[in-house]
């Protein structure tokens, strides 16, 4: 599995002008529009995205076949994704987080480091979650029919979003109060609540990704 995120890392330097396209366009907003939380958001997305290219390069010229006559096994090469796409994700993460901390303590008058560190936080789990989705979706159906197939899943997630909240209202829970009630239990409870629903997804995730790959012909 090292050997497979070596492979991919060393495919990011084929994409250097991407990465300096990346950074200009952050620093533009950065600095042009004073938005830091969309630079955080922004660059997490996108790096964490990277794991659609690395899945697009392995289809190429049908390399996959390649890849498995190596002392690789689809388990492996399943985990080795998500590992690649957490590992870029976290590192692009942290550092537009901390260029974006200290340009809003800097600029932003009566900057809150807590609140801001928990948008930070909230821009890095929707990302997981959107990276949960990605990837199994990039492995079933590939590159081109991924894209239509990611586009439905996304309105999938927001009508199934939309019926839960009228089936909760017609049944008289207010979600958005029960929501609201979760900030009772503190941060550090709500932290670990969110690091139990992001692991939970990314594992339902893995498995349909695992079932994909074992069935998948070459």
């Amino acid at each position: 599995m090292i050997g497979l995120l070596i492979k991919d890392i060393k495919l990011l330097k084929n994409q250097k002008t991407f990465f300096m396209m990346l950074i200009i366009f952050a620093f533009f907003f950065l600095f042009i529009n004073n938005n830091p939380i969309f630079v955080v958001s922004y660059v997490t997305f996108i790096s964490c995205l990277f794991v659609v290219s690395s899945i697009s390069y392995d289809e190429y010229n049908n390399s996959n076949a390649f890849l498995l006559t190596l002392p690789v096994t689809r388990k492996e090469y399943t985990i080795e994704k998500y590992a690649f796409g957490f590992l870029i994700g976290i590192i692009a993460w942290i550092l537009s987080t901390m260029l974006s901390t200290v340009y809003s303590y800097i600029y932003i008058q009566d900057f809150q480091l807590v609140d801001w560190l928990a948008s930070c936080l909230t821009m890095l789990v929707i990302a997981l979650l959107f990276m949960s989705v990605v990837i199994p979706v990039q492995l079933k159906f590939g590159q081109t029919k991924g894209n239509v197939a990611m586009i439905l899943s996304m309105a999938s997630i927001a009508v199934i979003g939309f019926v839960g909240l009228k089936l909760a209202e017609w049944m008289g829970i207010d979600v958005f109060k029960l929501i609201g009630s979760l900030s009772t239990i503190g941060s550090v409870g709500l932290l670990g609540i969110i690091i139990v629903f992001v692991i939970i997804c990314l594992a339902i995730s893995y498995r349909i990704s695992l079932q994909i790959m074992r069935k998948k012909e070459f």
